[in-house]
């Protein structure tokens, strides 16, 4: 859909950017830009390609757009000619749900936009809806913006964790691709985990689905109403103040998706004391806030409301 841009800031909103500094050089590579074009880009424009995209002015942002945008609408109307041929292989067409944990529609409007003749709906663990435009038809589990906000507040300080018991172990879709008999297929992105933190994750998921199968036999004794509220209690309670031996088990796993391999702060709170932007920066990308703050602070302290507090100094959010 990236042909569609009429601006930078059209490109910036459809690709998935990080918190962390987000580079010139970041914003092609998401774009699925050659490298050989990535170089010919980033040598005829004046701004250094390790500058933070959203620190241009108005006019170098046009000014990169006008270079980049004639390499990525070619490479885009064929991602929508290929992305159209590998679904309607599995006859996607008609009343169509698209099922995910959340938490902006972001796969459920890309392919509204491109399949406008269908009606998509959307059913969420959880939705957090940035844009008017994304209202699109959805219905939410556990929150949106106008239900269960308190909810949203708890889960959103931890997304990386909480998303960790439904995590793909497998690499994300990169691109859609054709062979030479004419099928439509999905070229993956290598793991984001190590082997080792893979293992991690599915032993996670494996134990929580034996704690769900025996919690069904005890519900069908005491008939638990399990409401929104009921099926989050736990990870509110696990969230709000996590323990010692849940930082020591939640060290060694890995996230690539920020400059951070870790859900877990990298130093101690005498390194933080003397470097407080670091500590700033550090929280601020991290998708597990409580979980960084515990393993800093160690105390029993209510890290929902400290987190509160500190994204106040947050400008992105």
């Amino acid at each position: 859909l990236l042909y569609r841009a009429k601006s930078l800031d059209d490109i910036l909103n459809r690709i998935t950017v990080t918190r962390a500094n987000f580079t010139i050089q970041n914003m092609l590579k998401s774009c699925e830009l050659e490298q050989e074009n990535i170089d010919k880009i980033l040598s005829v424009i004046e701004s250094n390609p390790y500058d933070c995209v959203y620190a241009l002015s108005d006019h170098q942002k046009k000014k990169l757009f006008d270079k980049v945008y004639p390499y990525i609408k070619k490479i885009s109307k064929q991602q929508e000619e290929y992305i159209r041929g590998y679904l309607n292989q599995f006859e996607f067409n008609g009343k169509i749900a698209v099922c995910d944990v959340g938490w902006h529609g972001t796969i459920q409007n890309a392919l509204q936009d491109i399949f406008e003749e269908n009606e998509i709906y959307g059913y969420y663990i959880g939705k957090k809806e940035k844009r008017a435009k994304e209202k699109v038809k959805s219905e939410a589990f556990l929150f949106d913006n106008n239900y269960n906000k308190w909810i949203m507040r708890e889960v959103m300080s931890a997304p990386d964790l909480f998303e960790l018991f439904f995590l793909s172990t497998d690499g994300s879709a990169r691109k859609y691709a054709r062979d030479v008999s004419g099928k439509y297929y999905c070229v993956q992105a290598k793991p984001e985990q190590s082997e080792e933190s893979a293992e991690d994750v599915i032993a996670l998921q494996n134990a929580a689905l034996k704690f769900v199968k025996e919690f069904k036999k005890l519900d069908n004794a005491i008939n638990v109403q399990m409401n929104s509220c009921v099926c989050e209690a736990a990870f509110s309670a696990f969230i709000n103040y996590p323990s010692a031996d849940t930082i020591k088990h939640l060290k060694e796993f890995s996230f690539l998706n920020v400059e951070s391999h870790s859900m877990v702060a990298q130093h101690s709170f005498g390194y933080y004391i003397l470097r407080p932007k670091n500590f700033v920066s550090e929280f601020l990308n991290n998708g597990s806030k409580s979980i960084f703050l515990k393993s800093v602070l160690k105390l029993p302290l209510p890290y929902i409301s400290i987190i509160d507090f500190l994204k106040k100094f947050d400008k992105q959010q």
